[in-house]
């Protein structure tokens, strides 16, 4: 159990010194977890984070390492419920009850259904020697899967969650509906352009452009708040500059709004997002503790030459 007020207090009043260090008995715990079923773990994130500096919160974080090892090195099933949360609401600039609702449609969805479309896009996105994807705002960035394997995150956990490996194949979440892929490193040329994003929860970052080059960040620029980035990424190290995961949603019950809202859920169907830095739970090779992911808005997605999603929407 934990608490706005304990983590609040974790980031604020621990001494640096002891900040990132990991639990030695957390593989041994993890070894006797056969299912672990989570919420959220904050209520109000600006109650939490507001006036952290993100070199502290950078150090926090290096615990998060021996947390991805042990989850990996598990066999436990995960399930994550995403409750409606009158905060998300008031920072996504979406009515409380509009909110409220589309978060249980979309978690009531059909999955079965989605986890039909989620397999044949995964197998289409493995088999892929060439990932493109653009949008009008921009976007135009190629990369390659070089046949790693893509996660579905359908709301249900088959067959695939008796595995062994990255724990994100025995993950799920409700509202589910995404399927994610950690290209090669290296792979990644183009750009990516996010007209509307939101750095923390409670931040907002517009005209944002990212430049790849052999899957290297070579620039970034933004309109609006570029430091919520620039600050958030001079606090870390590592791969921190590398292509991590592209990501598309596969739920017909979630849906983007960005009329006067910053509501741009992730497992909406044809939604795209694509990140930066750690990549270890989906099999990558990125080290660091840096995490950061772009929406793409009405993208368009070529496997191979294939259209799979057409303007934000599933085309497959």
């Amino acid at each position: 159990m934990t608490t706005d007020r304990l983590q609040r207090a974790f980031l604020a009043d621990v001494p640096e010194e002891y900040l990132g260090q990991p639990n030695p008995t957390l593989e041994t715990w993890f070894k006797t977890i056969d299912v672990w079923i989570s919420t959220a773990d904050r209520e109000d994130a600006k109650a939490v984070l507001e006036g952290i500096p993100e070199t502290k919160l950078s150090k926090a974080a290096r615990s998060a390492g021996a947390v991805r090892t042990a989850l990996n090195n598990s066999k436990m099933r995960g399930l994550y419920i995403g409750v409606p949360n009158k905060k998300a609401a008031e920072y996504n600039r979406v009515d409380w009850s509009t909110y409220q609702n589309m978060q249980w449609d979309a978690i009531n969805a059909d999955y079965q259904e989605m986890t039909k479309k989620g397999n044949q896009l995964a197998k289409m996105l493995e088999d892929a020697t060439s990932i493109r994807i653009s949008s009008p705002a921009g976007t135009d960035i190629t990369m390659a899967s070089g046949h790693r394997k893509a996660f579905v995150d359908a709301g249900i956990l088959g067959e695939r969650a008796k595995e062994s490996g990255a724990f994100l194949g025995r993950q799920a979440s409700l509202p589910g509906g995404t399927v994610v892929i950690a290209p090669i490193e290296s792979s990644a040329n183009g750009k990516v352009v996010a007209p509307k994003d939101t750095c923390r929860p409670y931040e907002y970052l517009t005209g944002a452009t990212y430049v790849f080059k052999d899957g290297q960040m070579v620039s970034f620029n933004a309109k609006g708040n570029p430091e919520c980035f620039e600050q958030d990424f001079a606090a870390y190290t590592g791969d921190k500059d590398r292509i991590a995961s592209v990501q598309i949603g596969l739920n017909p019950a979630s849906k983007v709004i960005e009329d006067g809202s910053e509501y741009r859920p992730g497992e909406a169907a044809g939604m795209v997002y694509i990140g930066l830095g750690n990549n270890q739970l989906l099999g990558g090779s990125n080290k660091t503790e840096f995490g950061w992911s772009a929406p793409v808005v009405k993208a368009t997605v070529e496997v191979d030459g294939k259209t799979v999603v057409k303007d934000g929407r599933l085309a497959f």
